[in-house]
């Protein structure tokens, strides 16, 4: 068994305990980080054997790469009609990698993802936790897709979606690179 299947179902096990104290205390409002190696960023992916996986690099070194930390991908499947071009899914149970041209260019976090950003954002935070780590977030008006936010750092961006108004909206999608989003 991957390290990854025994680190999510000690989480789910863990979840299971009975509370300790009063039991009063307060839930979370964010899921567990299953997989404390790995983040996503702006840039890519980091804290990956030490290393970052930033966008351009080749297809074959990610994925041998992250081959120790996740389970074979789901799938690996290609929208030829992407605006900004063909691109290549690979999908994980936690995170869809996107390519082209056999290299990294964008990641979206699938559903239920424990993933996080490197700053610790993913997808069940708040918008208040959203805007107190990413001071520069701004959100995306006339959205097609919903209430929309972008994240710009070094001409690199982190795009997401809330489930609804106010600071208590939760993250429900989060993206980044070069994504295939018709709006």
């Amino acid at each position: 068994m991957h390290l990854f299947k025994t680190l999510l179902l000690l989480s789910a096990l863990s979840a299971c305990a009975a509370p300790s104290g009063n039991g009063n205390a307060a839930l979370p409002s964010e899921p567990e980080v299953v997989n404390e190696t790995i983040a996503v960023s702006h840039k890519g992916l980091s804290g990956v054997g030490g290393d970052a996986l930033r966008y351009g690099t080749p297809r074959d070194a990610v994925i041998a790469v992250l081959q120790p930390h996740f389970d074979p991908p789901l799938s690996i499947t290609t929208n030829e009609e992407c605006g900004a071009g063909p691109i290549v899914f690979v999908n994980y149970d936690l995170v869809s990698l996107n390519f082209q041209q056999g290299v990294f260019v964008g990641w979206w976090f699938r559903t239920e993802s424990a993933l996080r950003t490197d700053r610790g954002i993913g997808l069940g935070s708040r918008w208040s936790e959203v805007q107190a780590v990413y001071p520069q977030v701004e959100e995306q008006r006339d959205s097609t897709l919903g209430r929309e936010f972008y994240i710009l750092d070094d001409g690199q961006h982190i795009s997401g979606l809330l489930d609804g108004d106010g600071d208590d909206a939760l993250v429900t999608d989060l993206w980044g690179g070069t994504n295939c989003i018709f709006r």
